[in-house]
């Protein structure tokens, strides 16, 4: 990010103590607040909306897999996008093409809050998040016993993200369960080409737990 970038610029309202921080609320009033979104990268540690923070939650390593809380993420969002420097670097769900928020590392901020949250303003795609989103949620309706609602949230999720090993393997996950083994393997032969050809030495653990489910039984 530049150096030219306006600090805080526009942030109306107090500043909220978060995370020994000073983080100041938004752009957006709580009225506007369908059209903010936020992806906190201590989010799971820290609740943002106990910090009267108006922003819809985006996708976190922590929210998905630790907290397996899924939001209704929309393919598009338009407004704005608060974002997290650790976040923007993929510090946990990888950089580059897995990245879910990797465009915003191409794009101007409008404004820096604290010199580590980055604000954004405009029409975003946000398939690849909502993909990862629905992948989790796809899992969550499969350990409830709902394999096929599941079935349609993976189906989703990979139509969403079908460079990411997680909605392939989610689908695997269900197709076994319904008994359609041989549509299984190859959602996880897929799954697996992902996972040895994107950034495949950030992916290990995912390659020997899929060539685990298609070892010979």
């Amino acid at each position: 990010m530049t150096s030219d970038i306006p600090q805080n610029v526009g942030l109306e309202l107090p500043t909220q103590l978060v995370h020994g921080a000073f983080f100041q609320r938004s752009l957006v009033s709580e009225s506007s607040a369908q059209n903010c979104w936020f992806v906190y990268f201590p989010d799971g540690v820290i609740d943002p909306p106990q910090y009267v923070i108006p922003c819809h939650r985006l996708p976190t390593q922590e929210t998905l897999y630790w907290l397996q809380e899924p939001t209704n993420l929309p393919r598009a969002v338009n407004g704005f996008v608060l974002a997290s420097a650790s976040d923007l670097a993929g510090f946990e769900l990888g950089p580059g093409a897995l990245n879910p928020y990797e465009q915003f590392n191409l794009i101007k901020p409008v404004a820096v809050i604290d010199d580590g949250v980055y604000v954004f303003q405009g029409r975003f795609d946000l398939s690849i998040a909502s993909g990862l989103n629905r992948a989790e949620k796809a899992n969550l309706l499969l350990q409830r016993h709902q394999p096929e609602a599941a079935l349609s949230e993976a189906r989703q999720a990979v139509a969403l993200a079908p460079d990411l090993v997680p909605p392939e393997a989610t689908l695997g996950d269900i197709l076994l369960a319904l008994g359609r083994t041989s549509e299984a393997r190859a959602a996880y032969q897929r799954a697996l080409y992902l996972a040895e050809t994107v950034d495949p030495a950030l992916q290990t653990d995912w390659v020997q737990t899929l060539r685990a489910k298609l070892a010979p039984r």
